[in-house]
């Protein structure tokens, strides 16, 4: 799970370093979201998806 959360913080950094260099384009989406709540139980590490986190993204 900090893993997963380290990973985010470092794709939310990068994110904003290049939307402050002018690519106001690029946006963060908070793939966990996705998952719901119990999110650690539909992925293998905190990061790579489960079948059930797959189901989950595809509704």
């Amino acid at each position: 799970m900090e893993i997963a959360h380290a990973t985010k913080k470092v794709q939310q950094d990068i994110i904003a370093r290049l939307q402050q260099k002018g690519d106001a384009q690029l946006h963060f989406f908070n793939g966990m979201s996705l998952l719901g709540d119990d999110y650690s139980d539909c992925t293998v590490d905190g990061v790579h998806p489960t079948d059930l986190g797959f189901q989950r993204m595809a509704k």
